[in-house]
This record gives C-alpha cells, sequence and structure tokens, in this order.
C-alpha cells in the first residue's frame, strides 16, 4: 500500500502538477502543495472566486478552471501567483475578471464559452504579456482596440458572429508580419451588410475600416438584470452602470475603449 501511495505521489512532487478535476469542489481548495507549479480544477461547481484564494501557491503558473459554475472572480483573486497559462473556458461569467495582479506574467487566457457582452480597453491594457487570447462562443458585441495589448499575438473568435470595423483591423493581417492572428469561423462578420457571408480570408484591411455601429438606444434601456440582490442597469458601451449602483467585485469601469 505504501509503495503504490508513493508511486502516486511523485509525478505531484517532481513535476507540480496537481489534478482535482470532476471532485464535486465547491470552492476553491485550501490544502494544495505549495510547491505547485499546474493544477487542474475542471468540472466542478465552484462559482466564487475571493481574493488571495491562490495567494499560498506562490510558483502557481498554469490554472485550468474550465467547466465550473464561475459568475464571480473578486478582484485579487489570483494575486500572489505568477499564472503564466489561464483556462476560465465554459462558466458563467458576464464580467471580463479584474487579472491585473497577473498582468505582468499572463500569457495565454482561455475565457470562451462564458457569458461575456464586451471586453473594454480598461479591463484588458494592463495584460502587457498576454500573447494568446481566446473568447469564442459568447455574446460579445462591443469590443475594444486590441492593438493596446503590446504582445498579442493570437485570438480566436471561433463560433461568433462579430461588426466587421475598424477594431479588428489589427486582427487582419493582409500580409503585415506585425499583425495578430485571428482564428474565426469562415464568415464571421454581420456587419456592415456587404461583408455578411463573406469569407475572412477575402476581405481587406480598407473592408473594415469603417467606425463601429452605434448601440440601439432602445436596446440599451431593455438591458437590465439582477445580480446578488442588486440592480444593475446597463449603458452600453459608453458607460456600464450608473455610479450610484453597487457593482460586482472584480469588474473595472471605463467610460470609454479610448
Amino acid at each position: 500500500m505504501w509503495f503504490t501511495l508513493f508511486v502516486c505521489l511523485v509525478p505531484i512532487n517532481v513535476w507540480g502538477f496537481v489534478t482535482l478535476k470532476n471532485q464535486g469542489l465547491l470552492q476553491v481548495p485550501t490544502d494544495v502543495i505549495s510547491g505547485t507549479t499546474s493544477l487542474s480544477l475542471v468540472q466542478n461547481n465552484i462559482s466564487v472566486v475571493h481574493n488571495d484564494a491562490f495567494g499560498y501557491l506562490p510558483k502557481l503558473k498554469n490554472l485550468f478552471f474550465g467547466e465550473n459554475n464561475l459568475s464571480i472572480i473578486e478582484d485579487h483573486a489570483f494575486r500572489g501567483t505568477v499564472l503564466f497559462h489561464l483556462s476560465l473556458a465554459k462558466n458563467k461569467l458576464k464580467w471580463f475578471p479584474n487579472l491585473n495582479d497577473i498582468g505582468t506574467t499572463l500569457s495565454v487566457l482561455y475565457i470562451n464559452g462564458n457569458d461575456l457582452r464586451f471586453i473594454r480597453a480598461k479591463q484588458i491594457e494592463e495584460l502587457i504579456q498576454l500573447t494568446s487570447l481566446h473568447f469564442g462562443a459568447t455574446q460579445i458585441y462591443s469590443l475594444a482596440d486590441l492593438s493596446i495589448l503590446p504582445a498579442l499575438n493570437y485570438v480566436t473568435i471561433f463560433s461568433m458572429n462579430i461588426p466587421c470595423c475598424n477594431k479588428l483591423i489589427t486582427l487582419k493581417s493582409d500580409f503585415f508580419s506585425n499583425a495578430t492572428y485571428l482564428g474565426t469561423k469562415p464568415s464571421p462578420c454581420n456587419y456592415p451588410e456587404k461583408l455578411k457571408g463573406v469569407d475572412w480570408w477575402n476581405i481587406t484591411r480598407n473592408d473594415i475600416d469603417i467606425p463601429c455601429p452605434a448601440v440601439d438606444e432602445e436596446f440599451i434601456k431593455k438591458k437590465r438584470l439582477t445580480l446578488h440582490g442588486y440592480l444593475f442597469i446597463l449603458d452600453l458601451p459608453i458607460q456600464l452602470a450608473s455610479p450610484l449602483i453597487k457593482r460586482p467585485k472584480g469588474y473595472i469601469t471605463g467610460k470609454s475603449d479610448n
């Protein structure tokens, strides 16, 4: 018995990888080995990540947190780590989380398969080492100019329809060596009308060098939701909620994408 246990533990100690996949966890565990560099919490039932939840794992570089019920990630949830690869895919996030604490180390982010509606400049501008961003299969209709991310070179938005306008110019290579590669379905554009059904690779930078569409004011007025007992009135894309109404932890406000 002891020999079997020893053999099972050696890979964890040597490689620093711990997997707690599909364990029915309701919260982030507090007893993972402190030297862990990679942790899988995939397929659990965790819904909230509190501040400093991983602070006792100072060597943590890779966190696989997909297929949970994550709806709230507090502002400093990842403080104290050195995360390089973070997967939050297939959860219930409505707000892009505050990742500033890992802005100088995070290189790969999977946030696809969530309930995001927009990504703003204020929410991502500190991610100066981010090279790969995956946010497909979401409901995003307002996107920041991704050129503010100096290291970004790969973006995927599979299973999405998007407005093909000037905010996407940096994602359209046209043989520009410094452009960001975009992985998408063959015909992703839902705006302008002339680009609907057109293959992305047949679209030029000039085709999308047009202003992005304004948000319908009537649509804005109808966008209301209740979260944990508070009413949030979404006023998109210029400003997200009245300053007099409480915002959820993990949300960074910003009045403009510029």
